[in-house]
């Protein structure tokens, strides 16, 4: 389902990824959702979705959390979880990939674009913190 605003969350398939995460806090599930949206080839919705929750925990546990960050999310980065300088070099590279022609996601915003590319814009410069 395309996302319903602009930001990570403003999709069904964000929402539930973020709602698992948040239950699970399964690490390895956070690397394959980094790891699949920056994959070669198309990146369909639920696959940039995903990326992107995983790019904003990673964010979150660097100290540059976003402000709309679920508060499940907002527990498990408190309570610790451990992230490397490799996790953001992946969240960056998958960012890349979801905001490319490969990706769905960049084919269903184009009413909100702008603001669109303005949240991922942000989320790269937290992930660069």
């Amino acid at each position: 389902m395309p996302p319903t605003g602009p930001g990570t969350f403003d999709s069904s398939e964000a929402a539930t990824f973020a709602d698992s995460l948040s239950v699970t806090r399964d690490l390895p599930t956070l690397d394959a959702a980094l790891v699949a949206a920056k994959a070669p080839g198309r990146i369909d919705l639920t696959t940039a979705a995903h990326g992107l929750v995983a790019a904003e925990v990673v964010a979150a546990a660097r100290g540059a959390a976003h402000p709309d960050l679920p508060p499940g999310l907002a527990s498990w980065v408190a309570d610790g979880i451990d992230l490397t300088d490799m996790h953001r070099d992946v969240a960056l590279v998958a960012l890349a990939t979801i905001r490319s022609d490969d990706s769905e996601m960049c084919e269903v915003v184009p009413a909100t674009w702008p603001t669109w590319t303005a949240s991922l814009d942000d989320l790269e410069v937290r992930l660069g913190t």
